[in-house]
């Protein structure tokens, strides 16, 4: 999910438009030679594109006041690619235990203090994991199974560089990837303790102080983890974890990340989820909705019931209340927008409610040019680009398909979220370098900037609104709502409808 917090990195700052002043289109307009970095967001929704069938209603039922689950957390996953990871107690002077396969197998070393370091020997079938204990001892163990970390303060560390400053609660595990090729590292611990360490990095809890938000916060992250846990496909399981502890999933930061009144929105809420006809739904969120959510359907493949696209406002539900260009290119502004008049949730608390970005003629080149590739490609020069059409879009105002037609490289065709890194935005590093970062949501308006005098295309710009996938819950749209005197209760009636409450563990 898309985190939350005071620290944001804004879009391009806007540029007073003119349509007798296109210049400022120009710049770059004889071909960027530079470097060009591709920032994509990590989300990638697995569950609703891939999920096994749904479990029936009368198998949850039996998990009614169960014990509390513990979570496995690839704070250290397969996609890193990691030779060689780092794993110890809080500090160097808490004591700890290495044991086989899981923390009740056989002991392979007690007593020790410090850090051991996990690395690969051999390869394929005989590859193992060979652990340098600390100095002190000056040994080494191996094992071809898991190795599991349990320390005497009940934290641990589990990293790759000792300037990574995470400490964690419960046990680390080091083990291999599905193709016993690279090393991960895996955080296992009770939920509820998973939690203080995700809802203050998913909703800040400095910038975002509001009790209720932050327990819809808390309801809706316990909800995601536990149906992650229900249905783990190969991409997670296949690796030994439920999740990651990226917006791919959940922003997850162990226990140096824990803030108390996130802490207390965990404890206040404890076990409590969100069912509809006795299963767990679908917990999605993200940061802001730029006006309306979005259908589950209109950016995954599955049409959920509960997750259908209301209004992000207090004027009711008509569709005649989906933001328009006109809308957009009334109220555009990169900034925070602050009206209370137009009853707005978010409005008040996200930058992104309302977006502008442009893109020079080369900009675009550039952007067109790495879209759509095949494996091994990093760009094809797709020449000009002639037009950028919104061919169809959803009742929620986002663009369904999207059509990119070129000058080599055809029309290029986006569906759905995918439009987001089709149409990737610019901005520049400090070294001069050309960064192109997935666009903050398919709820935009794509236009043309032309010469007045020669009609000629000189640049192209968007409005927009919202930031992230659109379905579900609206986190900044929850805030708005708590400012307002909703429950916790309501947020989450707002956003997942026809939704139960339910406690599931004590």
């Amino acid at each position: 999910m898309l985190p939350l917090s005071v620290a944001v990195v804004s879009c391009r700052e806007p540029i007073a438009t003119s349509p007798e002043s296109p210049a400022r289109f120009n710049l770059a307009s004889a071909g960027f030679t530079g470097e060009v970095i591709v920032n994509d967001e990590e989300w990638i929704d697995r569950t609703i594109d891939e999920a096994p069938v749904e479990v029936p209603a009368h198998a949850i039922q039996t998990l009614a006041l169960a014990p509390e689950p513990s979570i496995r957390v690839g704070v250290i996953y397969a996609e890193l690619g990691a030779l060689s990871i780092r794993l110890g107690g809080r500090d160097d002077g808490d004591t700890y235990e290495l044991r086989g396969s899981t923390a009740s197998g056989p002991v392979l070393a007690t007593g020790l203090t410090g850090e051991a370091i996990a690395t690969i020997v051999g390869s394929g079938s005989t590859a193992e994991i060979r652990l340098t204990l600390p100095r002190e001892t000056g040994a080494t163990i191996t094992s071809s199974d898991p190795v599991v970390l349990t320390s005497a303060s009940g934290f641990v560390r589990l990293r790759r560089s000792t300037t990574d400053p995470s400490i964690y609660r419960g046990t680390a595990e080091v083990r291999f990837n599905a193709a016993r090729t690279r090393l991960v590292g895996v955080n296992e611990l009770p939920i509820e303790q998973y939690l203080y360490g995700v809802v203050p990095r998913e909703l800040g809890p400095i910038a975002f102080p509001l009790v209720e938000a932050q327990q819809a916060q808390a309801v809706a992250a316990r909800t995601f983890a536990r149906r992650r846990m229900q249905f783990c496909g190969a991409s997670r399981c296949g690796h030994g974890y439920h999740v990651i502890p990226t917006t791919s999933d959940q922003v997850y930061g162990g226990f140096t990340a824990e803030h108390s009144l996130s802490t207390a929105a965990v404890r206040e809420t404890r076990g409590i989820v969100g069912t509809y006809e006795g299963g767990l739904i679908e917990g999605l969120y993200s940061s802001t909705s730029g006006g309306w959510t979005a259908n589950s359907e209109d950016v995954f493949l599955n049409a959920l019931a509960y997750l259908r696209g209301v209004p992000d406002h207090e004027r009711g539900e008509a569709l005649a209340h989906v933001p328009s260009l006109a809308v957009f290119q009334r109220y555009a502004n990169p900034t925070n927008l602050r009206n209370h008049a137009n009853g707005d949730f978010e409005a008040d608390w996200s930058i992104y409610h309302r977006w502008y970005v442009d893109w020079t003629v080369e900009e675009m080149r550039q952007v067109a040019g790495r879209a759509q590739l095949p494996s091994g490609v990093s760009f094809i020069d797709p020449g000009q680009v002639y037009a950028i059409n919104a061919v169809s879009r959803s009742s929620s105002g986002r663009v369904f398909e999207l059509h990119i037609v070129t000058e080599q490289r055809g029309t290029l065709v986006a569906r759905k979220d995918a439009v987001r890194t089709a149409l990737r935005y610019v901005t520049y590093a400090p070294g001069g370098a050309m960064v192109l970062n997935s666009l903050r949501s398919t709820l935009v308006y794509v236009e043309p900037v032309t010469d007045p005098r020669t009609k000629a295309i000189v640049g192209w710009e968007a409005w927009g609104g919202g930031w992230g996938h659109g379905v579900g819950m609206s986190q900044t749209g929850a805030v708005g709502m708590a400012e307002k005197g909703q429950t916790y209760g309501e947020i989450l009636g707002h956003y997942y409808q026809g939704v139960v409450l339910e406690r599931r563990w004590e």
